[in-house]
């Protein structure tokens, strides 16, 4: 997921120039880049959901090659629908016109039909299921702290809902903020797409901390849950 968000954001960064050179191959390599990397990255958001939903939840579950699979998913899924995208020419500059007169190229998808279909609905998709995910974490989450009330079970608490927060971005819930990008919610829903997202990178620094260190612990204030969960790792 790292990878892929780390090859989004270095597309996105050049994506302007690379419009501006002129160069329509370097165009349309930055754009299907940028789409592949995109819709990859909302397929890591997938897997690091059903991996925690594995992880805490559903702990007896044993799958074969489990690593192999979810690298093949991660990064093979989005490889047929930006071939057929490139087969069908939908990559090229296209022209952005700002309400202050500024105009800017941008290699990206041409047909807004493709985007809508494509991108919008396959986030959608990966949202519904990332946010029953993060709702069933969080009730259990919940749910251990009406079992125990005790005030070192409540500093455990604070410290699994601080990892929570983190899920909130590692799932990728802040690019829903994105289906709100209309009418008069237009400019301020950009303004907080792009700061939601600028923290992600740092929110995924502190889930992952927690995790090493193993602050946060598991999903569960009984001894029980505690011991059977202490030996598993993230895969």
């Amino acid at each position: 997921m790292f990878g892929a968000l780390f090859l989004l954001n270095v597309s996105f960064l050049s994506n302007e120039s690379v419009a501006n050179s002129g160069d329509k191959n370097a165009c349309v390599f930055i754009a299907l880049l940028m789409h592949y990397s995109m819709l990859t990255s909302f397929t890591w958001f997938f897997i690091q959901a059903l991996h925690m939903y594995l992880w805490l939840i559903r702990q007896n579950v044993t799958i074969t090659n489990y690593m192999r699979k979810i690298t093949v998913l991660g990064w093979g899924f989005s490889m047929p629908i930006v071939v057929a995208v490139l087969s069908a020419g939908g990559y090229n500059a296209v022209t952005l016109n700002s309400t202050s007169g500024k105009i800017a190229q941008m290699c990206w998808i041409t047909d807004p039909f493709i985007q809508y279909i494509v991108n919008i609905g396959f986030y959608s998709l990966v949202f519904t299921f990332t946010t029953v995910i993060f709702i069933i974490i969080l009730t259990r989450i919940i749910q251990s702290r009406d079992t125990r009330a005790t005030e070192g079970k409540r500093q455990t608490f604070r410290k699994q809902l601080m990892m929570v927060l983190s899920l909130f971005l590692l799932f990728g819930l802040t690019w829903a903020v994105a289906f709100f990008s209309y009418g008069p919610m237009l400019i301020p829903s950009y303004y907080i797409f792009s700061v939601l997202n600028s923290c992600q990178g740092f929110f995924l620094f502190l889930y992952y901390y927690h995790i090493h260190k193993n602050v946060a612990g598991p999903f569960s204030d009984d001894s029980e849950w505690s011991n059977s969960t202490s030996g598993e790792t993230m895969a």
